[in-house]
């Protein structure tokens, strides 16, 4: 199964790629004020959605990186917000907004913790950090793959890789950087996705990434669609 190494870090990827995704909630974030409350931030990243999300001329990489500089000031959840934990991992989740076209939830990882390699077909995610360390990985479907329940092996691409951390933000869409799995640091993590619907919602599955790749050049590795319980 997959897993992260550290020295696997951003400097492997193309640099502009990387200068891109981590500069434009930097540019962005000079011209938005803090949310001072929760109350504040979720109307303002709600309006902000809708706004987009229903116009004519509706972009998803436009979508998610407006989004993503709204949750670059993301302020602390209500308290008493409760989480669930996820099967046999360290790993915690549970709904803090819902909304139309936005739902908030808020997840924490366990010190060192690793959630595996999953997609989010027909979603639009918008990941950022609240507390404690995470490094993302993403990956693309490279060609073609097989239906969930298929053991077809097929091909992914690591696309992107950032540490996410408080005010740190990593969106994804339906069709760019749609699979992503966390490895949290030694202090755990916790942090807000910010999920956007764009399609029918057939459900979503885990990957067993082989960690060799076919092709270290370009980054693609052999894959198959697994189950977890």
């Amino acid at each position: 199964m997959y897993e992260i190494e550290r020295r696997t870090i951003l400097w492997k990827l193309p640099l502009a790629g990387a200068a891109f995704i981590a500069a434009i909630p930097e540019v962005l974030r000079a011209a938005i004020p803090a949310a001072t409350t929760w109350d504040d931030f979720v109307k303002r990243t709600n309006a902000v959605a809708k706004e987009l999300y229903g116009s004519g001329e509706y972009d998803e990489d436009m979508y998610t990186y407006r989004l993503a500089a709204e949750a670059s000031q993301a302020p602390e959840v209500p308290a008493g917000s409760k989480m669930v934990r996820f099967g046999k991992f360290d790993f915690e989740y549970g709904p803090v907004y819902r909304g139309a076209p936005i739902v908030i939830i808020q997840w924490k990882l366990a010190p060192n913790a690793w959630l595996p390699p999953h997609n989010h077909p027909h979603y639009d995610v918008v990941t950022v950090g609240l507390d404690g360390e995470a490094l993302l990985t993403h990956f693309e479907v490279d060609g073609d793959a097989p239906p969930f329940d298929a053991t077809t092996k097929f091909t992914v691409r690591r696309s992107r890789e950032m540490l996410i951390a408080p005010r740190r933000v990593s969106p994804l869409t339906s069709t760019r950087d749609n699979i992503h799995t966390f490895r949290a640091g030694a202090k755990g993590a916790r942090g807000l996705d910010i999920v956007t619907r764009m399609g029918k919602d057939i459900g979503f599955s885990y990957l067993d990434i082989s960690p060799k790749p076919l092709d270290a050049q370009h980054a693609t590795y052999e894959a198959t669609w697994m189950k977890v319980e």
